[in-house]
């Protein structure tokens, strides 16, 4: 099984929670680096729990970015490549609003992961309407 780079873009995050929840659960073994891009840790969503993760399962790595946040800023190829040596032979997993992922498809593309290794999936959250 190839190993798997997540990256995620505000509410995208929440699908990946389901995911590592029964991924653990199941205590299959896991090959994956989580980097997920928020405006603040105030406003992010699930991040206590995803380092908590991080910390107890060394198959799995979380790496939080806050754009908002100096010495912070948006996903970059060189983060990926710092964060996840085997960048290059990784299965991708990007969920985020569409601008999100057409940012992540550019990086991909220019550190030169073919399309065919990369999945995404349009997540904007959720709107409350006042009714």
């Amino acid at each position: 099984v190839a190993p798997q780079i997540w990256l995620s873009g505000g509410i995208g995050i929440t699908p990946f929670r389901s995911i590592i929840r029964h991924l653990l659960h199941q205590n299959i073994p896991l090959t994956v680096t989580h980097i997920h891009s928020d405006r603040t840790r105030a406003t992010a969503p699930f991040l206590q729990e995803f380092e908590q993760y991080s910390a107890q399962h060394k198959g799995f790595q979380f790496f939080p970015t806050m754009t908002r946040e100096s010495g912070q800023g948006r996903i970059t190829g060189e983060m990926i490549a710092s964060h996840a040596p085997q960048y290059a032979v990784s299965c991708y997993f990007v969920v985020g609003t569409d601008s999100f992922i057409g940012a992540m498809r550019d990086v991909l593309e220019h550190l030169g992961i073919p399309p065919e290794n990369v999945r995404t999936e349009r997540f904007d959250g959720y709107k409350i309407s006042a009714g």
